[in-house]
């Protein structure tokens, strides 16, 4: 039943189409279509660009170190005057190279009587026990060891550092 039905569906496709099974498939065809061209509208122009081209790039006659319209006159060749004494100038201290991080991580009590206490610091990422009177990288002086911080005079500048636990 299935069968007569698609067979009769398809005879009239092809009938109403216009082609047969037996005829060649239709060419293309000609048409009087006027290419898209002469569709457009005679009387519109063209845009115009708003601005007139430059004849030149404005780049190769300017010259950027040059200010308004004069040119220097004259240049001065010779050697500068000499500068003034610098006797009402105050004069500085040369500046101290930075202070190295020190970090105290703990500290420490021996089992002598009376206990010696010693300071467990990080110095520059360098592991250093130390006890008061001890010399820290040459310039740093352990001066006392509190409950948690430590005193470090500088020998450069005289100044005392304060370093507590974290």
């Amino acid at each position: 039943m299935r069968r007569p039905t698609i067979v009769a569906i398809g005879w009239l496709a092809l009938g109403l189409s216009g082609c047969s099974a037996d005829s060649p498939a239709p060419g293309p065809r000609r048409t009087n279509a006027r290419p898209l061209m002469l569709l457009s509208r005679p009387d519109v122009e063209p845009l115009k660009p708003i601005h007139a081209r430059p004849s030149e790039p404005p780049g190769r006659t300017r010259n950027p170190f040059t200010f308004g319209a004069t040119q220097p006159t004259e240049r001065r060749t010779g050697p500068l005057p000499p500068l003034p004494p610098p006797e009402g100038l105050p004069e500085l201290p040369l500046p101290l190279p930075a202070a190295p991080a020190i970090r105290l991580i703990g500290l420490a009590a021996g089992r002598e009587t009376p206990p010696v206490r010693m300071a467990i610091l990080n110095v520059n990422d360098d592991l250093v026990l130390a006890h008061v009177g001890d010399t820290i990288l040459g310039r740093y002086t352990l001066v006392r060891i509190g409950d948690d911080a430590v005193e470090l005079r500088d020998s450069a500048s005289n100044e005392t550092l304060t370093v507590a636990l974290p």
